[in-house]
């Protein structure tokens, strides 16, 4: 799945009980990617001191063929978010 999951606010993320590993991405409120984390499996927890919000997706496969490293979060990256009450 294509699906990105926004949590705002969020600094931190488990993985409790999942099937499958996820792809983690910690955001500052600047819209900065603070910290990125790939495959994180299941049963695991992961913090970001800062992080306004996260965002997780199922891991990216492996196979690097059909992806490309615009589908990765990398530290640094720029998000912009949209967090509307």
């Amino acid at each position: 799945s294509d699906e990105i999951l926004l949590i705002a606010p969020c600094h931190s993320v488990h993985t409790f009980g999942m099937g499958y590993a996820i792809d983690v991405a910690f955001v500052g409120r600047e819209g900065r990617v603070l910290e990125s984390y790939e495959n994180v499996p299941p049963w695991r927890l992961r913090k970001c001191a800062g992080a306004y919000a996260v965002l997780e997706r199922r891991a990216l496969e492996k196979d690097m063929s059909e992806s490309s490293d615009e589908d990765r979060f990398e530290k640094g990256d720029e998000i912009e978010l949209c967090v509307r009450k």
